[in-house]
């Protein structure tokens, strides 16, 4: 007795969760189906399960993925500092690269942002796991400045963190590149946190 055998391409998982975050950006979770996924991925919906075993898990991988690309190329240019770099160094360089991560991997990054407050609570759960520990690293950043003196006391790190990284998040949905560099942007987003906008 013969067998099928489903030949899956090489990248048909990458084809699977970029197709899965523009179809849960553009339609919300709840709307986008399996059907839909496979459709845009151009591949039979049976074959998502040589991947994935439900949508959930799609999601998850989606959820993660928007958030680690972005820390990885924070943490690749944190690195990349001199050892003596201040504060401010740091949290230029951090702010860029989440910028450069988020706009690179846009599809990812705007899923994230725009179907969060949608998805169910296990798979919330399952993800705040990743979410967190970026969130711990610029909590990092933050306390060695207050520890150096360069934070201002009256300033509180969890809302310093989440205005930061709330602000630099809707940038995908903004940002043109044909209206200004990345380099003006991130040179405009950080004079605005450090010096603000109003003369002295």
């Amino acid at each position: 007795m013969s067998h099928k055998i489903t030949i899956v391409p090489i990248d048909s998982k990458e084809r699977i969760l970029l197709s899965a975050a523009r179809l849960f950006r553009d339609h919300g979770y709840a709307a986008t189906t399996l059907r839909m996924i496979a459709s845009l991925s151009e591949i039979k919906a049976g074959s998502i399960y040589y991947h994935f075993d439900s949508k959930e898990s799609i999601l998850i991988d989606v959820l993660n993925r928007g958030i680690e690309n972005v820390e990885n190329e924070v943490r690749i240019r944190i690195n990349l500092l001199p050892s003596n770099s201040t504060f401010q160094d740091k949290v230029k360089t951090a702010i860029e690269g989440h910028l450069a991560g988020m706009l690179s991997n846009g599809d990812y990054t705007s899923a994230n942002i725009k179907i969060y407050s949608q998805i169910p609570l296990k798979a919330k759960e399952r993800h705040k796991i990743v979410r967190r520990a970026y969130a711990d690293y610029w909590d990092s950043l933050f306390e060695e400045a207050f520890e150096n003196g360069e934070f201002r006391e009256a300033l509180n790190k969890d809302v310093f963190r989440l205005f930061v990284l709330g602000s630099l998040n809707w940038t995908t949905e903004w940002y043109d590149p044909e209206r200004g560099s990345f380099k003006d942007l991130v040179d405009q987003v950080t004079a605005i946190l450090f010096f603000g906008i109003f003369k002295k």
